[in-house]
C-alpha cells in the first residue's frame, strides 16, 4: 500500500486551486497560511541576497565601475516576486536604475518594507558588506527609512515606493518588453527560468536577445530541482525525474509550474537561439543518487552528471 506524502496533499491542493476562480488569490493564501512560501525568512532572505551579490559580482567583472553607475545603464530583472530583495540591492551597489518585471502584479508596501527590514538588519550586521559594496547613499537612507514604515498610519502605495527607488515595474508578458531594441545592459533572473515551459522560456530569450545591448550581458540563475522536495524533506531534489512526460502533466499546475528541464536543455535553447552561455557557480548534486534511480524519458538518456546538476547561472557576455 503507498503512503500518501506532503507532496502528494500539495500538488492536489495547487492542481485544484488552479482551476478555481481567483486562483492566485487563494494560492496567495494558501501558500501564506499552510507552506509558508511567501514570507521572507532568512533562508529565503539568503537566496536572494545571495543572487543579487552574484549578479553583481559578474557585472562589475564584465563592465566597468564607470559604465555600472552611469545613469544610462539599463537593468532588467526577469520574476520580481512579492519581495523585491534583487533591485533594491542593485540600487544600494550604486546601479542608478532598475527595472523588474512579473507576469503577476504580486509588489506591495508591505513587501517593501519587509525587505527593507532585512536588508538593513543584514547590513548593520555586517553582512552585506561581506557581499558587495554599498555606494549610494541615497538608496540606503530610503531603505532605513522604509524599515520603519508604519503601514497603517502612514498610508501611501506601492507607485511611491517604486518612484522613491527608482525602480520602474512592468507587470505583463516579458514575451514583449515595452522598451527599443539594445535598451538594457544587464539582463537577470533568479528561480524563474524553471517555472517556464520551453517554448515560452524560447520566446522569452528570443525577446531578450533583441532588447540587451550588443555589448551587454545576462545572467540568469536556475533551480532544476523538484521544488516538492523544498516541502516535503522526504523525496529527493531528482523526484520529478521518475515521472513520463504524460503523468508529470497531471501533477503540474499552472500556478507554480515546473518545467522539469536539465541545464543540457537549457543550453540547447541558447545554442539553438545562436545565445552565448557560459556555466557558472553550478552545483553538481548527487550522481550517484541519480544512477540509482529509475527515470523517464527523456531523463534516462540523460548522463547522471548531466541530471544530477541542481543548480547554476547561465551567464551571456556578448
Amino acid at each position: 500500500m503507498s503512503i500518501v506524502k506532503k507532496w502528494h496533499l500539495k500538488a492536489v491542493v495547487q492542481k485544484c486551486i488552479s482551476v478555481m476562480p481567483g486562483a492566485r488569490r487563494l494560492n496567495l493564501f494558501f501558500q501564506k497560511n499552510v507552506t509558508g512560501g511567501v514570507i521572507l525568512d532568512d533562508v529565503h532572505f539568503t537566496y536572494k541576497i545571495g543572487h543579487a551579490a552574484d549578479h553583481l559580482e559578474a557585472a562589475f567583472s564584465f563592465f566597468s565601475n564607470e559604465r555600472i553607475h552611469d545613469r544610462n545603464f539599463h537593468v532588467l530583472e526577469l520574476g520580481t516576486g512579492w519581495y523585491p530583495v534583487i533591485p533594491i540591492a542593485m540600487r544600494l551597489a550604486g546601479v542608478p536604475q532598475v527595472t523588474t518585471t512579473d507576469l503577476s502584479p504580486h509588489l506591495s508596501v508591505k513587501g517593501f518594507r519587509d525587505a527593507c527590514r532585512k536588508i538593513l538588519e543584514w547590513i548593520e550586521s555586517g553582512r552585506v558588506s561581506s557581499l558587495f559594496e554599498l555606494k549610494d547613499q541615497g538608496a540606503l537612507d530610503i531603505v532605513r527609512r522604509v524599515a520603519e514604515y508604519n503601514i497603517e498610519k502612514q498610508g501611501g502605495g506601492v507607485e511611491d515606493l517604486l518612484r522613491e527607488f527608482r525602480i520602474h515595474y512592468i507587470v505583463g508578458d516579458a514575451r514583449g518588453v515595452p522598451v527599443p531594441d539594445g535598451y538594457y545592459d544587464l539582463i537577470v533572473s533568479n528561480n524563474t527560468f524553471e517555472h517556464i515551459y520551453p517554448d515560452i522560456l524560447k520566446d522569452i530569450l528570443i525577446e531578450f536577445k533583441r532588447i540587451v545591448k550588443k555589448d551587454g550581458m545576462m545572467s540568469h540563475f536556475i533551480d532544476m530541482s523538484d521544488h516538492f522536495a523544498h516541502f516535503d524533506r522526504s523525496i529527493s531534489i531528482y523526484n520529478f525525474l521518475k515521472f513520463s512526460d504524460s503523468t508529470w502533466k497531471l501533477i503540474d499546475n499552472n500556478l507554480q509550474p515546473q518545467n522539469r528541464m536539465r541545464l543540457r536543455q537549457y543550453e540547447g535553447i541558447y545554442n539553438e537561439l545562436s545565445i552565448p552561455n557560459q556555466r557558472w557557480k553550478l552545483q553538481p548534486g548527487e550522481p550517484e543518487l541519480v544512477e540509482s534511480m529509475r527515470l523517464a524519458d527523456p531523463f534516462s538518456s540523460f548522463t547522471p552528471k548531466e541530471n544530477a546538476i541542481s543548480h547554476g547561472y547561465l551567464l551571456t557576455q556578448y
